[in-house]
């Protein structure tokens, strides 16, 4: 607990104080109390529901009208694609009523699906479901199984560059618990935001995400299970079915990720570990209700449906996973053609308009801890370029043919600005 933020959950006790505690030090400190925080509270059950009904729902009402605190569920694993289709969530969350109060945030330590939930964080932002999102570092968040402990780096590269990534797709608010290595580490990350070098976006000014979106069913109960399985190594099922994402349980981390897993061919995923900085070769995949409107004047225009396990054709006719690939990877490519600009060779990338002549794209080592140079073309598609100067360094990018060829220091990122027409 610090002073300006209290922290309970977990997954098992949101009661950390009563509420009529909470709301004392609201009304005593409107304006300090900055930050209610719930880790892990991912259960559906009866006595999650109790809780959100007599705790959390209250302590939304209490936040809104008392001062500027917001409550920051900071779930875990496949929450914002899946948990929070279910019902209580659905009703808690979903409806859009607490958008104002709600952040949604993650604790992705012995996780293995960190591309999925930016997607689902980012569709919901994008959906106007949540008015802000938030992005965590955490010194344990380079831990992808418990077998294999992989946190206790010195530095601060790989969150530094995850922290980026989320602020360059719109997250506004960060959540920083790191006790190795110099915290001086992060003063790059904050000085680039408070002098706009990263630029946070708005939903209407965030160019990387395609329009085509994945629409969310009610998921399934092999979705949930295996999605949320960081700990029990006894559940494989051997000749269990191909699924939508595949391989998400804790047995299978650090696996090559399924040829069939849509996370694979849509967001660049190679292995179940560490992807906190996927390349998304078509541009961001959003994830959003599966009722959530498209069209023409609407963030999203076209909408491939799923319920993590199997695909939904037109007609409503599931579809297995292997056999719906390539219609998807038909539907993704004619989407990533409609947009201003891809990034081509394996950088993690994010584009905004910050003017009407200016796009700024941040290039990051997408090597969460295997840094490495990165070859990475700037692809224009629905502009015509004028000029491409990288914004930290100064250089003046040539753009030949509406591309840019450059390359992404190891651990590092890079910032540039294309003037177009």
């Amino acid at each position: 607990m610090s002073r300006d933020q209290y922290e309970a959950g977990h997954g098992k006790d949101p009661f950390f104080l009563q509420l009529s505690t909470l709301q004392g030090v609201l009304e005593a400190a409107p304006t300090m109390a900055k930050a209610f925080v719930f880790a892990e509270l991912e259960r559906t059950d009866s006595d999650m529901e109790y809780a959100v009904r007599t705790h959390l729902i209250p302590l939304a009402e209490l936040c809104r009208k008392q001062g500027t605190a917001k409550i920051y569920l900071r779930t875990k694993n496949v929450f914002w694609n899946a948990n929070c289709y279910e019902d209580l969530w659905r009703d808690t969350l979903l409806s859009g009523r607490y958008r104002d109060v709600f952040v949604p945030s993650m604790e992705e330590t012995n996780c293995r699906t960190q591309e999925i939930s930016l997607s689902g964080r980012t569709g919901l932002w994008m959906a106007g479901l949540f008015d802000h999102v938030s992005a965590r570092a955490v010194t344990d968040n380079a831990t992808f199984s418990r077998f294999w402990e992989t946190s206790p780096q010195q530095i601060q590269s790989h969150h530094l560059r995850h922290l980026a990534l989320n602020a360059a797709l719109g997250a506004d608010i960060f959540l920083v618990n790191n006790y190795q290595g110099d915290p001086l580490g992060y003063l790059p990350f904050i000085d680039m935001v408070e002098k706009g070098a990263i630029f946070i976006p708005r939903r209407g000014d965030l160019l990387s995400v395609s329009g085509l979106c994945l629409g969310m069913k009610s998921p399934m109960l092999y979705f949930l299970e295996h999605g949320s399985n960081g700990h029990d190594m006894n559940g494989f099922e051997p000749g269990r079915g191909p699924a939508v994402f595949d391989r998400l349980d804790c047995y299978w981390a650090g696996s090559p990720a399924a040829e069939h897993d849509f996370s694979r061919y849509a967001m660049g995923t190679e292995r179940r570990m560490l992807n906190f900085l996927p390349p998304n070769p078509y541009g961001l995949i959003a994830s959003v209700p599966a009722e959530t409107p498209i069209g023409p004047d609407l963030p999203f225009q076209a909408m491939i449906v799923t319920d993590g396990e199997v695909f939904y054709d037109d007609s409503g006719r599931p579809v297995p996973a292997p056999e719906y690939m390539p219609i998807a990877q038909r539907k993704l490519l004619e989407a990533a053609e409609d947009m201003p600009l891809l990034v081509r060779g394996g950088a993690a990338w994010a584009a905004a308009r910050v003017d009407p002549a200016h796009i700024r794209v941040t290039l990051i080592d997408p090597g969460y801890i295997s840094p490495a140079d990165r070859a990475a073309q700037i692809v224009l598609q629905r502009i015509k370029g004028l000029g491409c100067r990288d914004i930290l360094s100064g250089e003046e990018i040539r753009l030949k043919d509406g591309v840019a060829h450059l390359t992404v220091p190891a651990g590092a990122l890079r910032i540039v600005d294309i003037e177009h027409e």
